[in-house]
């Protein structure tokens, strides 16, 4: 039998949300998963994978709409799936943290569609591409402010995560 991959899909506007999505693939490739990144607009089948991790930047207190059309388009097949959201933030949430349930509000609209295993946030400063916070709502809504080493760990957590889930 074939291993299907772990999908890490992307919805972005100036690269920040991609080259995340990419970080997050090298860790779970150095684990030895197979994994695949790509754009929403070029996902068609979800059935050739055994998980996904869906991320987009915000515009507007929301995900990009094509990311929202994803999740609109392929409910029944990520509901079916193990399924991680994150979001990336264009502002240092360290400087507000009381803003984190304010900012994970704009999943709102997608969690109603498909509720994930859980969401994460990656905030950025318009200077800095590293993301410099990582926030797992599941768990209580508290910041790390360690960048690449964070989501690193976290990465790995996540597959395991999916090692743990049942082959569908």
């Amino acid at each position: 039998m074939v291993a299907r991959p772990i999908l890490i899909a992307y919805a972005t506007r100036g690269g920040t949300t991609q080259r995340i999505a990419e970080a997050i693939a090298k860790v779970m490739r150095e684990k030895g998963a197979l994994v695949e990144v790509r754009p929403v607009e070029q996902i068609r089948d979800l059935s050739v994978y055994r998980a996904v991790v869906l991320g987009s930047g915000v515009r507007d207190e929301k995900w990009l709409p094509e990311a929202i059309h994803f999740v609109t388009d392929h409910r029944q097949s990520l509901a079916t799936l193990p399924l991680i959201y994150f979001l990336v933030y264009s502002q240092l949430l360290q400087e507000f943290p009381q803003r984190i349930e304010e900012v994970l509000g704009h999943l709102s609209e997608v969690r109603r569609v498909v509720e994930p295993l859980e969401v994460a946030i990656f905030s950025r400063d318009q200077q800095s591409m590293p993301p410099e916070m990582l926030v797992n709502s599941k768990v209580t809504p508290q910041g790390d402010w360690s960048g690449w080493e964070r989501l690193s760990t976290w990465a790995e957590r996540v597959y395991q995560q999916f090692e743990k889930q049942p082959s569908t």
